[in-house]
């Protein structure tokens, strides 16, 4: 390993500051093959040559103590290794050669992936500029780089989502809860099924694929549970907030009732519950055979049929 150029070394309060000057086409031997890998193709080496010195010359300053530093806030130096051969071959066989726009020298930005698409600078970085050389393409070959970072995520339709996951859905559904009247916990916040999932607001105009958004979307069915001296029946609820109408559905396997219209209203801390006596009679005297009790109170309802009667359950 070499280091071509003259060192100069300073101090400042204390603090040395090694400055290495040498030629450009010097400097790109120690930049390219760690920029990019030396077992590159060398037509890959002579683009990365080609960014590497647009890049260096577009640094240079008269009035600074020193043009670039040697990490990825410029580019990677680390001196010259001779037995880079393929580096050492793409940087003689571009020597002098730079992109250029409109008579001078571009800015060419490179990145070691890209996601599997090229980004624009002006949505990448702020402030105005003349962009027009740089262009969205897809790029197949970063999502086959094998170094490249991929990310992916798992999410079940039946619900099932790591607690972190679910604890940012809730801050999402929480407002929407409160609205609806639902007592708002994370305990009683479930996901039973996920129907649906799509990708919306694009951070930039087409062919940008860079979204902001995920919608998932997901019922309001609930599960529920009633237990009635010795008998213990389950089944499926949804709820209207805008009317409060309650629809409860039992398990045909228990009782057959179908559905079972009511009303439901949050009253403090306590859920009052509505029902149409018809509905409520059909209930009880489905429920009647397994208590002799409930047996006597059908027979004195059975007179009120066309009246409402409400329930109160606190937590």
């Amino acid at each position: 390993m070499e280091d071509p150029g003259d060192l100069r070394l300073t101090v400042e309060g204390g603090v040395l500051y090694p400055v290495c000057t040498m030629p450009v086409e010097e400097y790109l031997l120690g930049v390219v093959p760690y920029e990019m890998s030396e077992y590159f193709p060398v037509e890959a080496l002579k683009a990365q040559a080609v960014c590497a010195r647009t890049y260096a010359l577009n640094k240079l300053g008269a009035n600074a103590d020193y043009d670039l530093v040697d990490t990825t806030n410029d580019q990677v130096f680390k001196g010259v290794n001779y037995a880079y051969v393929n580096a050492i071959r793409a940087v003689r066989e571009t020597a002098g050669v730079v992109g250029t726009y409109k008579g001078k020298l571009a800015i060419c930005y490179y990145s070691a992936s890209n996601g599997g698409q090229t980004e624009l600078v002006q949505n990448v970085w702020s402030g105005r500029g003349d962009w027009d050389y740089y262009k969205v393409v897809d790029d197949p070959y970063d999502v086959e780089n094998p170094e490249s970072v991929v990310r992916r995520a798992r999410i079940a339709k039946n619900g099932e989502v790591r607690e972190g996951f679910k604890a940012i859905l809730f801050s999402y559904v929480l407002p929407e809860m409160l609205r609806q009247g639902y007592i708002a916990s994370a305990e009683n916040f479930r996901i039973d099924n996920i129907s649906a999932m799509s990708l919306g607001k694009p951070a930039h105009a087409e062919p940008s694929r860079a979204w902001t958004e995920l919608t998932l979307t997901f019922n309001e069915d609930g599960t529920f549970s009633s237990t009635f001296g010795q008998k213990t029946a389950t089944g499926t609820f949804t709820f209207n907030a805008e009317t409060n109408q309650l629809a409860l559905k039992y398990d045909s396997s228990l009782l057959a009732l179908g559905a079972i219209n009511a009303y439901a209203y949050i009253n403090g801390a306590n859920l009052q519950l509505l029902f149409p006596m018809d509905k409520l009679l059909t209930l009880l005297t489905s429920l009647g055979s397994a208590s002799s009790q409930l047996s006597t109170i059908t027979t004195m309802l059975k007179s009120y049929d066309s009246v409402k009667i409400g329930f109160e359950f606190s937590k």
